[in-house]
């Protein structure tokens, strides 16, 4: 019983940081100087030491954190090909105006966090799926970027409706999007029922 009780409490304290921590991908550019933005939409910071960018478009390239690097709850951090970028990734991103491409982020553990893909579904990771898509081309990449409005993906499936075409607002705040985070309190309230309950039960069985 007091193992079950343990086991209970890890899996609500898992919920609980899962809730409270969302990294996605807000905004792509691709022109002159090519870099997507990633916002934390949830309330705690993230460490991004081992989250992966997979930038595709004939073949990868992929930039990882390497070293610790923590994501303050509402924060912006532009990745991109120049040094003026919060996160320079030393090589030329392959996103381009006219060619297909994708990108899709990994977490630490190798969880797929985010997915885009425009002008053809290319090199989606197993298992996941870009519904109502692909994108449609930029026509002109240096006066718009693909920008995400909502956040409404579940598990492995993403949605092209999340995504508008704009003008770019590199490094400013996301555009009227609503992450579809699980309140934290719900969480909360829901830990302290269950840890209620089996506390109950342990007294019950002495």
């Amino acid at each position: 019983m007091k193992s079950l009780f343990f086991s209970t409490v890890l899996i609500v304290a898992t919920l609980i940081q899962t809730a409270n921590a969302a990294l996605i991908i807000n905004e792509v550019n691709l022109g002159d100087e090519d870099y997507i933005e990633l916002v934390n939409t949830g309330n705690t910071a993230i460490d991004l030491q081992g989250y992966s960018i997979n930038f595709f478009e004939s073949s990868s390239d992929v930039f990882t954190f390497t070293n610790s690097f923590f994501l303050a709850s509402g924060d912006i951090l532009v990745v991109g090909e120049e040094p003026s970028h919060d996160i320079d990734v030393d090589f030329n991103i392959p996103i381009n105006h006219g060619t297909a491409f994708s990108i899709a982020m990994f977490n630490a553990t190798g969880t797929l966090i985010d997915f885009i893909t425009a002008i053809q579904n290319i090199n989606v990771p197993n298992g996941a799926s870009f519904i109502g898509g692909p994108l449609a081309d930029v026509v002109d990449d240096n006066l718009y970027v693909y920008q995400r409005v909502k956040d409404t993906h579940s598990g492995n499936t993403f949605y092209a409706s999340d995504w508008t075409i704009a003008s770019p607002t590199e490094g400013q705040p996301p555009i009227a999007f609503t992450a579809q985070i699980p309140e934290p309190s719900s969480f909360a309230i829901l830990a302290l029922g269950m840890i209620g309950l089996f506390s109950r039960k342990l007294k019950a069985t002495k």
